[in-house]
């Protein structure tokens, strides 16, 4: 329960306002990817090393301005008291509209998964990080 509730404060200061990608097909995946690697390395080595300054040096001003250095240690202790330590992450997805591109990581901790969504601004050439949301991965639906 605490760490729904972790997760769930989590998502809503980060997210607040933000509108959700359709199914819209991204334009060019390989280009995206390549655009939106750097900030996403820097996350994962953060992520690593429980440095949250450096996770927070690709973050947009309002994710600045809504999730401090403090929020991302409580959170992502809560999350390795659950599952343990971060281990290692694999690219599983992009969606994209006119307003959002969303990237999603699935993050391997010691004892279980977790999907990780990467928000940006469509628009936004220097591609900083607006919007973080981590949650259970989705598990295709039984047969």
């Amino acid at each position: 329960m605490k760490l729904r509730l972790a997760i769930s404060l989590f998502c809503l200061a980060i997210c607040a306002g933000a509108v959700w990608a359709t199914d819209t097909p991204p334009a060019d995946e390989a280009a995206i990817r390549t655009s939106v690697g750097p900030a996403i390395a820097n996350v994962f080595a953060a992520l690593k090393a429980h440095d949250w300054a450096q996770m927070r040096r690709d973050f947009a001003p309002e994710m600045l301005e809504n999730l401090s250095k403090k929020q991302l240690a409580v959170t992502f202790d809560e999350v390795e008291k659950k599952l343990g330590r971060y281990a290692s992450n694999s690219f599983a997805r992009i969606e994209r509209n006119d307003k959002w591109v969303l990237v999603y990581h699935t993050v391997n901790f010691a004892s279980g998964d977790m999907l990780l969504q990467f928000t940006f601004k469509a628009n936004d050439p220097t591609w900083k990080v607006a919007g973080l949301i981590l949650r259970p991965v989705e598990k295709p639906p039984a047969k």
